[in-house]
């Protein structure tokens, strides 16, 4: 006789809010199994079960690995699976504790697939348990739908919907301004739809005049493109639509700048992963392929096993655990940026959820650090710290300073008290607003060639090359290629190189360190 496998979901993190029905699996089963990180052993669920659990209920800690290193999961998977199988079939009954719902969003998930796969003969019965949309709506008596209203449950790795459509609705430009986009906002908002689904219904969207065609035209690319999706058009062929149709890849090719280059590479790359994403995968999906470039990147290639520093953005670092974990740039004005304190609030937060997310990939320490005074164009800009910094409760901080500086001072100093926060320096005379010129030499108090802080950069610019117009050259990334102009840029030259199987690239030889053939 086998036992019985129960995915069962705690709820959102309270031992009150367990079903009864999932108190009384917890009193029966001979057998607890709770997932944990290969790093530690703690588990919230067992926490929040604990209360009800049976006193010589046996306790087996599953590892369910925070990596995107498919095979390391997959190896895990088939090893949680193998110990499930073992239990039920050794005639024992075990409970899989989850927070929330064992369905939703759940390591359960993945439990429950692989064991189908090893055992598909042994019983499987699933506990509902309250979801944290649930727990949150109740705490905040916010109806969630009623009558005809549909709700839609989105993860929060994704960040939200409105925010994305509206950073390329303008790219490439399209005439689609901010007073138009605020008229959809407002109108999504009265309506309780989404940005997009607003566009979708501009028709009735008052005062739009001619921003509306515009509006329609850019829906009606996003339909044709979720379309040749749908009939299964290879992802690499839906870019390739995507930069011609719009006109994005022509607006970069216009610009000739440097920085234009380097998104076409981008892009060229990001091709490149397309089509070898489209030959390898069993069952190719564009979600499937985001998973894998947006959030994974260069991380999937990590060896953590390695004693070494891994850098990374806050989004390539989601689902991820170091033991010791290291932020820098916390400044208003860097993070959170500019752009999100002046746009809507909504910005503003997903840059604090962000933050969250470096905040919790710590294990042991978290470092944050921010830079009382910065070179930026030329200019010095002094700081304030981040926002996100004053958010944290003081009990879970330990500050170090350096002496009483602008830096210091800076803090005490209110957003109204600042044309621009976060940039206080006046322009005309290079002298900043708390009364020091880091340029100013201290024994002649005549302006400074240099700041006397930190290091400068510096291209070194060749006094001739080895290499002409018409000559091979080698490149240690895109391989052998032809020199097809060279122009002196002043403080470098920039070579054009055709490269036998990248194309055409522009680069500043003193980076591109090219090799004659």
């Amino acid at each position: 006789m086998t036992g019985t496998l129960y995915g069962l979901g705690v709820g959102p993190g309270a031992p009150d809010l367990l079903t009864l029905r999932a108190v009384n699996v917890l009193r029966t089963v001979d057998v607890i199994l709770a997932a944990a990180s290969p790093r530690n052993d703690y588990s919230a669920a067992l926490d929040t079960a604990r209360p009800h659990l049976r006193a010589d209920a046996r306790l087996l800690r599953l590892e369910f690995p925070m990596t995107r290193d498919a095979g390391i999961l997959r190896a895990a998977w088939l090893k949680a699976a193998e110990a499930a199988r073992d239990v039920l079939e050794g005639g024992e009954n075990a409970a899989f504790l989850t927070i929330g719902d064992p369905l939703v969003y759940s390591t359960f998930g993945y439990l429950l697939r692989t064991l189908r796969e090893v055992a598909p003969h042994l019983p499987v019965a699933v506990v509902p348990g309250i979801t944290s949309f649930q727990a949150a709506a109740a705490r905040t008596g916010t109806v969630l739908c009623e009558g005809g209203e549909k709700l839609r449950i989105l993860p929060g790795i994704n960040g939200r919907d409105d925010l994305a459509v509206q950073r390329i609705i303008n790219v490439p430009k399209r005439g689609i301004g901010a007073v138009s986009i605020g008229k959809v906002n407002m109108y999504a908002a009265e309506h309780g739809m989404n940005f997009y689904d607003a566009l979708l219904r501009i028709g009735a969207v008052p005062g739009l005049g001619k921003a509306a065609p515009k509006i329609d035209q850019f829906t009606d690319e996003i339909g044709r493109f979720r379309k040749n999706l749908k009939d299964g058009m290879a992802i690499q062929n839906v870019i390739t639509d995507i930069l011609e149709s719009t006109g994005y890849k022509a607006e970069l090719m216009e610009e000739g700048e440097v920085e234009a280059e380097t998104r076409l590479e981008n892009i060229s790359e990001l091709s490149n992963k397309a089509v070898a994403y489209w030959e390898d995968a069993e069952e190719p999906t564009l979600d499937g392929f985001l998973e894998e470039v947006a959030l994974v990147a260069d991380i999937d290639s990590m060896d953590e096993s390695e004693d070494r520093v891994v850098l990374m953005t806050l989004h390539s670092a989601k689902g991820l655990e170091f033991p010791y974990v290291y932020m820098s740039g916390l400044e208003d004005g860097l993070f959170p940026s500019s752009m999100a304190m002046s746009e809507d609030p909504e910005a503003l937060e997903e840059e604090r959820r962000l933050c969250y997310v470096g905040i919790t990939r710590a294990e042991k320490t978290l470092m944050m650090t921010g830079a009382r005074q910065r070179m930026v164009k030329g200019e010095t800009r002094f700081s304030r710290p981040s926002r996100f910094l004053a958010e944290i409760p003081e009990e879970y901080k330990e500050e170090e300073r350096q002496e009483d500086s602008v830096y210091q001072r800076s803090r005490r100093l209110s957003s109204d008290d600042l044309e621009d926060p976060g940039l206080p320096w006046a322009r005309s005379s290079g002298i900043s607003m708390f009364g020091q010129n880091p340029y100013v030499s201290k024994k002649s108090g005549m302006p400074s060639a240099q700041p006397a802080f930190g290091k400068a950069f510096t291209v070194q610019k060749a006094a001739s090359l080895d290499y002409a117009e018409g000559d091979r050259v080698h490149h240690v990334k895109f391989g052998d290629g032809t020199v097809k102009q060279i122009a002196d840029g002043g403080k470098d030259y920039e070579v054009t190189v055709e490269f036998d199987s990248m194309g055409v690239r522009k680069m500043f030889a003193s980076f591109a360190r090219l090799q004659k053939l």
